[in-house]
């Protein structure tokens, strides 16, 4: 696999969010605005949240808006793949499902082998080198039904991320959520199932 256009494809989508989120102004100056803000909108917003299906994609989540799909290629030792991103973003946040099939070779290496692999093209090559250390340090295994996986966490007092990597046979599944607000983040994950 080409390590800079796996990265391009995926992580400069979801970090150039996440650099925007991090730069945006941020106007509220006390935390008790911050508290009066923060908690009937929020909550009004999710419960605004559509779901989503994607037939081909093999799966179903709840997002804050209808997402756009793109694609691109890359290979895997030789061997082309497709990538499929779905993406919906507001003024504050970001949603994000990538999606790849992986050549049975690269598979067959092994469920730590092949997570480990992804990670790595991910993470090592982010311009960013604490925020990358971070999202690395945070690293803890997860399950998603059978399916076993990674994530990532990284929050500050501006802004989380949280990214979830899947392998569910030969199809890997990279699960991104960018918000000011952890309910909204932790909902957008919970709701993403495979079908």
């Amino acid at each position: 696999m080409h390590k800079q256009l796996w990265q391009s494809s995926l992580l400069t989508a979801a970090f150039t969010i996440l650099g925007g989120i991090v730069t945006m102004p941020y106007s509220l100056t006390h935390a008790d605005e911050a508290s009066h803000h923060s908690d009937m909108p929020q909550l009004l917003a999710q419960a605004q949240w559509s779901s989503f299906t994607s037939e081909t994609g093999r799966f179903a989540v709840t997002m804050p808006n209808q997402p756009t799909m793109t694609t691109d290629t890359d290979e895997i030792e030789g061997e082309p793949i497709e990538i499929y991103e779905f993406a919906a973003k507001t003024d504050t946040s970001s949603y994000s499902i990538f999606y790849t099939d992986l050549p049975a070779a690269y598979v067959s290496r092994g469920t730590e082998t092949v997570l480990n692999g992804i990670r790595d093209r991910m993470i090592d090559g982010m311009a960013d080198a604490s925020l990358a250390n971070a999202l690395k340090a945070s690293e803890v295994a997860v399950q998603l039904g059978s399916h076993p996986g990674r994530q990532y966490v990284y929050n500050n007092a501006f802004f989380a991320v949280d990214m979830r990597l899947y392998l569910a046979g030969e199809r890997v599944y990279l699960i991104v959520g960018t918000d000011m607000e952890t309910a909204a983040i932790d909902q957008f994950m919970d709701s993403f199932e495979l079908l």
